[in-house]
C-alpha cells in the first residue's frame, strides 16, 4: 500500500517541478542565457550603399550619415540608408571625413579647399581656398562667442583658424613639420603629435604656441591623439610606442612598447579609464595604471591588421581583416562576435541607437548592434 501510494505521488510531484522550472524560464531576463551568464549581442548589416569612389569614415548628424570621397563628393544618408542629397565639387579630393558643427557640414580637401554645407539641404554656404595640404577632420569650437573650425595642414604642421558663419580666417600658425595624425582640443589648447617625434600645443583662441613636449628623439608621432578623462593625451609612434603625455606640465608621463611595426592607429579609451589601441601584427592591446605606472595589461587578436577602433560604453567596436570585431572592453572577449563586411574595411564612426558606420570597398555599411 505504502508503494502504491508513493508510485501515485511521483506525477503530481514531477508536473508541480515542471511547471516551477517553466515559470523561472520564463522569469529569466532577455539579456540572459541558461546558466545565468550574458547573452552575445548580435551585430547585423542595417544597410549598405555604394559610392562612385573611395568613401571616408562617415560622420552622423542629426539626419544620418555624411560621407566624403575622393572624387570631391558629398553624399548625405537617411539612418535608413536612403539618399538625402549629393553634391561634388570638381577637381577636389577628399581623404578626411565631414565634420559637423552648427548644423553646418564641414570638408576639407587635399588640396586647400574648405567647404562649408547646410546639412539639410547640401546647399553651399561658403567656401575658401587656402595654402595647405587637408587630410583630417576639421575640429569645431568656439573663440569667445564666435564659432569656428580648425584645421592643420598634414604636409608642414600649419593651423588654421576660420570663421564658421562666412569662413574667414581668425589666425593662421606658422609652420611646424608633417603632421600625419589627427589633431585634438585639449582645455583651450589645439594639440597635434608630428615628425619631429613630439606633441606641440597651440593656443586655440590666439595660435600662440604654448609648448613642446618631446615624445623620443628618434621617434615620430605617427596617430592622431585622444584625450582621456585624466586630462593626459595619448598617441601612437612610429616605432611602436604608445605615449601618454601631459600638456599642463609639457612633460612625458608615458611611454609603452605595443608593436614591432609603425602605431598608426588613434587610441580610445574605454571603460575603467582602459587606454585600447590595435597593431599591425593583428592585436588589440588595452593599457592601464598599475600601481601609479602605465603598462599592458593585455591584448587579444583579430588575425589581422587592426584598421579602425572606437568605445561605445563598454562596447569595443574594431575593424580587421575584413571582418568588425566586438566585445566587452572590460571582459575577457568570451563574447566575441564577428561580422565579415568585405575585402578591405576601414573608418568606423559612432552613431545613435546602437549603429556604428564605416567602409567596405567602395561601400558605406552600417551595422547594428542587437541583443535578443
Amino acid at each position: 500500500m505504502r508503494a502504491l501510494a508513493a508510485k501515485h505521488l511521483v506525477w503530481p510531484l514531477g508536473f508541480a517541478c515542471a511547471c516551477a522550472c517553466a515559470w523561472l524560464w520564463v522569469r529569466t531576463p532577455r539579456s540572459t542565457v541558461a546558466g545565468g551568464g550574458p547573452r552575445v549581442p548580435r551585430w547585423a548589416v542595417a544597410w549598405r550603399a555604394a559610392l562612385p569612389d573611395r568613401p571616408n569614415a562617415p560622420c552622423a548628424f542629426e539626419g544620418g550619415w555624411l560621407v566624403s570621397d575622393a572624387s570631391g563628393g558629398v553624399t548625405a544618408f537617411s539612418a535608413e540608408g536612403r539618399v538625402l542629397w549629393q553634391t561634388a565639387f570638381s577637381n577636389q579630393v577628399f581623404e578626411a571625413s565631414v565634420a559637423v558643427a552648427d548644423r553646418v557640414a564641414l570638408a576639407a580637401s587635399r588640396d586647400g579647399g574648405v567647404f562649408a554645407l547646410d546639412c539639410a539641404t547640401g546647399k553651399e554656404l561658403w567656401r575658401r581656398e587656402l595654402d595647405a595640404r587637408f587630410q583630417h577632420v576639421p575640429l569645431s569650437g568656439r573663440v569667445g562667442e564666435e564659432p569656428v573650425l580648425w584645421m592643420v595642414s598634414q604636409a608642414d604642421g600649419a593651423l588654421f583658424c576660420l570663421r564658421l558663419r562666412d569662413g574667414q580666417t581668425v589666425w593662421q600658425g606658422e609652420p611646424s613639420n608633417r603632421c600625419d595624425g589627427t589633431p585634438a582640443l585639449w582645455q583651450g589648447r589645439v594639440a597635434y603629435g608630428n615628425c619631429d617625434g613630439a606633441v606641440y600645443l597651440y593656443d586655440a583662441a590666439t595660435g600662440r604656441l604654448c609648448g613642446t613636449v618631446v615624445v623620443g628623439s628618434d621617434d615620430q608621432m605617427a596617430g592622431g591623439l585622444l584625450v582621456a578623462t585624466d586630462g593626459l593625451l595619448w598617441g601612437g609612434t612610429r616605432q611602436g610606442n604608445l605615449a601618454a603625455v601631459n600638456g599642463a606640465s609639457l612633460s612625458r608621463e608615458a611611454l609603452v612598447k605595443i608593436s614591432e611595426g609603425e602605431a598608426f592607429l588613434t587610441p580610445v579609451e574605454a571603460a575603467r579609464g582602459l587606454i585600447v589601441t590595435g597593431t599591425s601584427e593583428g592585436f588589440v592591446v588595452f593599457c592601464g595604471r598599475i600601481q601609479g605606472q602605465v603598462r599592458e595589461l593585455r591584448r587579444m587578436p583579430v588575425d589581422a591588421p587592426v584598421e579602425d577602433l572606437l568605445a561605445a560604453g563598454d562596447t569595443l567596436v574594431v575593424l580587421a581583416g575584413g571582418s568588425l570585431f566586438a566585445w566587452s572592453a572590460t571582459g575577457d572577449g568570451a563574447d566575441r562576435v564577428r561580422l565579415a563586411l568585405g575585402d578591405e574595411v576601414k573608418g568606423l564612426a559612432l552613431g545613435p541607437d546602437d549603429t556604428v558606420a564605416c567602409v567596405a570597398d567602395r561601400a558605406v555599411v552600417c551595422v547594428r548592434k542587437e541583443v535578443r
